[in-house]
């Protein structure tokens, strides 16, 4: 599943080659991409390079930790699809679902969203395919 999530850029961050873009207050470092602070991006994300995780997780070697709620669970073909709101907007994931019986997700839990920041693609708003 490929997820885009409309955004602005907060600060070009030029350390470590990264950008910081502002989701309603929650911050996320993504790849670098020339824009200039308040210009309108999207965030590309495939849900196979997202972690799920109940707790936030401090000692982890991954740049985001972000914080969503579970508003549905759709279970097919041994495979469950989880949906998010990342800034009002639709974020799926799609996980086996043995671990999502072993997580014992349910719709309004509060869970981590663990990505690196070389796996959150970032492209200008009116290119992003």
């Amino acid at each position: 599943i490929i997820n885009k999530i409309k955004t602005k850029v907060k600060t070009p961050v030029t350390i470590s080659n990264l950008t910081l873009v502002s989701l309603n207050g929650i911050e996320i470092v993504c790849s670098q991409l020339k824009l200039n602070q308040g210009d309108d991006a999207t965030l590309i994300l495939n849900s196979k390079d997202i972690i799920i995780s109940k707790d936030k997780v401090t000692n982890l070697a991954v740049e985001n930790m972000i914080p969503v709620r579970i508003y549905n669970i759709l279970k097919t073909n041994n495979k469950t699809v989880i949906k998010t709101n990342l800034n009002d907007q639709s974020l799926s994931i799609d996980i086996p679902e043995h671990t999502s019986n072993t997580l014992n997700l349910n719709t309004g839990m509060k869970i981590y969203l663990a990505i690196k920041a070389s796996n959150i693609n970032l492209y200008p708003q009116n290119t992003a395919t």
